[in-house]
């Protein structure tokens, strides 16, 4: 499949996406409809930032350190999942399972809230709390967007009493959908990027029949969010290519399914 996308404004540096094409190969493992942050590994203790996740501006949630203490507040009508049973009397930000449906209706005696709660403790001799000593633990999280509820994940890891690591995040762009815990989206291994013609930039990659796929671009690669172009290619081989017009500002390409 060869196409030329009219109208849209692009240009490609061939050599850094050549030296890049690692970002197309990552083990990812759930729809185009996912924006996922790629790996971060943030450290929160001592610096305990405030945490916007959609990448909009606004503080979504805030990590707080008390002394020996960190704890998760939720912003803005933003809420975590919470487990009633893990100390009696407090509602607790716990880990969920891998692929845990998060949702309005979440599995066993999870809920959500909206409240701050501590997630892990030094002041105890070998620390304390629902965080303490897990390692690539996921949060459930729900998302105020536009007065619309997404639901999303963080993976994070209590390393030590000077470590707590937030590694990535994830959340579903389409409100009201729910995601699984440790979702992201299925970035497609590409083969090196070609000028097969003069002004053009050609992608190729191997695809399923009848899957579609969507070209995304960001002008940084140190940038979070990728961008959708403005269409989306339906697989009618097991190899899919599309020529882009290099023009305007240079841009770094991958390619995911779509839904």
């Amino acid at each position: 499949m060869n196409r030329a996308i009219s109208g849209t404004r692009l240009r490609a540096v061939v050599t850094a996406l050549s030296a890049i094409l690692w970002l197309f190969v990552m083990d990812v493992n759930a729809g185009g409809s996912i924006w996922w942050s790629g790996p971060q590994e943030r450290r929160l203790v001592p610096i305990a930032p405030d945490f916007d996740i959609n990448g909009d501006g606004t503080v979504d949630f805030l990590f707080r350190n008390y002394e020996a203490t960190l704890s998760l507040a939720p912003v803005g009508g933003n809420r975590a999942v919470a487990d009633p049973t893990w100390q009696p009397a407090h509602l607790n930000y716990r880990p969920l399972p891998a692929g845990t449906l998060i949702d309005a209706a979440l599995p066993g005696a999870f809920v959500w809230d909206g409240d701050e709660n501590f997630l892990v403790s030094y002041v105890d001799i070998g620390g304390s709390g629902p965080w303490h000593g897990v390692q690539y633990g996921l949060l459930g999280v729900s998302l105020q967007i536009n007065g619309q509820t997404h639901y999303g994940w963080v993976r994070m890891s209590d390393v030590s009493q000077v470590s707590f690591i937030l590694h990535d995040w994830a959340y579903e762009t389409r409100p009201g959908v729910p995601i699984k815990a440790g979702a992201k989206s299925v970035v497609v291994p590409m083969g090196a990027p070609e000028v097969v013609r003069a002004g053009y930039l050609r992608l190729k990659w191997s695809s399923e029949v009848g899957k579609a796929y969507q070209v995304q671009a960001k002008t940084r690669l140190d940038a979070l969010r990728w961008t959708d172009l403005d269409f989306v290619i339906p697989a009618t081989s097991s190899e899919t290519m599309v020529d882009l017009p290099m023009e305007g500002a240079a841009q770094f390409f991958r390619v995911i399914e779509a839904d």
